[in-house]
């Protein structure tokens, strides 16, 4: 998965709190990145786009010209996912400690349909032996 520094999860986090495009000055102006000097949080964002974790979605009126805004490429469930993946954490540990603490009968129910579904799509997969097709 890709590394990201500490300031590059703080420009994703407010990309993913937020859920809207925003401008380098919007993302400077949250909390979090308030200290940081105009220019590196344009830095960070070429890095990110470099990093593919962010697109340019479009652009916006700022004063006089107008700014690009930028969302996430990746949803912060996927990247956590690599990142746990990175440190070789046992999934079946993890989802077990996720149903273990839950207590929504919606979310166990989610929970249940998409393990349903999963298992119908692996099904799907394997042809008419019982061998697994190779994906290419």
């Amino acid at each position: 998965m890709i590394k990201l520094t500490n300031a590059e999860k703080d420009v994703m986090e407010r990309l993913w709190v937020r859920n809207e495009p925003l401008t380098a000055r919007e993302i400077v102006a949250t909390e979090t990145c308030s200290s940081w000097k105009p220019t590196y949080i344009y830095i960070l964002i070429n890095s990110l786009l470099k990093k593919n974790m962010i697109i340019v979605a479009g652009m916006k009126p700022a004063g006089k010209n107008y700014a690009r805004t930028f969302v996430p490429k990746i949803s912060r469930e996927r990247w956590l996912l690599g990142e746990l993946r990175d440190i070789s954490f046992s999934p079946k540990k993890i989802l077990g400690e996720i149903i273990e603490n839950e207590n929504d009968i919606q979310n166990l129910n989610k929970f249940s349909e998409l393990i349903h579904l999963k298992r119908s799509n692996i099904a799907e997969r394997k042809d008419y032996k019982g061998k697994e097709m190779v994906d290419e």
